[in-house]
């Protein structure tokens, strides 16, 4: 882009300079020109010719299905096996426990139990240790899915051109001049963007089974010292001197702890879920330009001119696209069209071929200053590095 704006302003700078040595060294009797109705306006239109842009956007916003591991050991929770070991220990869902004394034996004033656990006739707590557990395995299948990719846009973009043009300055021999121009360009669609994926996600197993184990620890004596305000009032919700090495606290008689009991509350077999998820999206750009510009020229002979450009651009790019999701035989569309403006400089040269009130224009423009395009829509994300350059062939009339 450097290269070629160097070789544009080098360009241009040496015609003026043709053009202000021709201006000393000749005049009306030098150069004779055939000037057929020649008119101070000009009105040209014709194909246009860009680089093109180069995107870089990528999709967003796309769930991504977790990767399972085959044959892994299903764990829903505590096992029940790990239940029963607990309550067999005296430790019981909820913090509560009863340990060994380190002065009694046949009763034990190392142990906490929460008083909300007491029954209804407070004789007793009631204690549990919950399980939840999958048996057998679990398989899975995943594909992973293209997070999206984008077609450089090397070929170049096609569009219309239209100008109006009028004599600002000449001089007296017509062979020098300005011309101030007024153009508009537009660059029809082009695809830049296409992305697609897919994944899925499948699990089972053979067998979920939930339950808890019951253990009932007698203790009418000690909760009726509480009651009667023998011992401080539970701390923290719980009962309970919680001491191996003696003291003053209630005790609980270990004949009076019986055995945990199996109590299973749910049982299934067979359970199986799967997820599968696919999308594509494919996006256009296309893009408005508003040119003002002055155009030095220099009237070679009667039916070649030479032409320099150098101006001030507005434009406006829009990129659109239609993005489409089935998740779950459920199918998402969604379409958006983002559009941003950009003001930028242009310089360029070309030759104007003339006959009577008609003329045939071929210029190359640069443009320099101007911004990649933002794209950051609900579905697509990146950037989009606009054209720097672009060519016309217009053809003209003289009114």
């Amino acid at each position: 882009m450097r290269q070629t704006l160097a070789k544009i302003t080098l360009a241009s700078a040496t015609m003026l300079a043709v053009v202000g040595a021709m201006a000393v060294q000749n005049d009306a009797e030098t150069i004779q020109l055939v000037q057929n109705n020649r008119n101070e306006w000009r009105f040209s239109v014709g194909p246009v010719w860009s680089d093109g842009v180069d995107a870089k956007l990528g999709v967003k916003n796309i769930p991504q299905l977790k990767r399972a591991v085959a044959k892994a050991s299903a764990v829903a929770g505590t096992t029940k096996e790990e239940a029963k070991a607990a309550a067999e220990a005296g430790e019981y869902d909820g913090g509560g426990y009863l340990r060994e004394d380190g002065v009694l034996t046949d009763y034990t004033i190392n142990w906490k139990l929460p008083e909300s656990a007491i029954n209804e006739d407070r004789t007793a707590f009631v204690m549990y240790n919950a399980y939840s557990e999958v048996s057998g395995t679990s398989s899975s299948s995943y594909s992973d899915y293209n997070s999206g990719n984008t077609q450089d846009v090397d070929d170049t973009m096609t569009g219309i051109a239209v100008e109006l043009a009028r004599e600002m300055w000449s001089n007296d021999s017509k062979t020098i001049g300005i011309d101030f121009a007024f153009g508009v360009n537009y660059f029809f669609n082009d695809e830049i963007f296409a992305a697609n994926g897919n994944a899925q996600s499948t699990a089972s197993s053979q067998s979920i089974v939930a339950g808890r184990y019951k253990t009932v620890v007698g203790a009418e004596a000690a909760i009726m010292e509480y009651d009667f305000g023998s011992f401080a009032d539970p701390t923290d919700g719980m009962m309970g001197y919680g001491n191996p090495n003696g003291g003053a606290g209630p005790n609980i008689a270990w004949k009076e702890v019986q055995a945990p009991v199996d109590e299973q509350i749910s049982s299934s077999s067979g359970s199986k879920s799967s997820t599968s998820m696919n999308y594509s999206a494919d996006g256009d750009y296309e893009e408005l330009e508003f040119v003002v510009a002055l155009k030095p020229w220099y009237q070679v002979t009667d039916w070649l001119k030479l032409m320099g450009t150098f101006g001030l651009a507005t434009s406006r790019g829009e990129f659109s696209y239609d993005f489409s999701m089935t998740m779950n035989n459920a199918t998402t569309k969604h379409s958006e069209d983002i559009d941003e403006w950009d003001v930028y400089g242009i310089a360029g040269a070309g030759i104007m071929l003339e006959y009577d009130c008609l003329n045939l224009t071929l210029d190359f423009i640069g443009r320099f200053g101007q911004d990649d395009f933002e794209v950051d829509g609900d579905y697509v994300q990146g950037e989009i590095e606009r054209g720097s350059w672009y060519t016309r062939l217009l053809l003209g009339v003289e009114f």
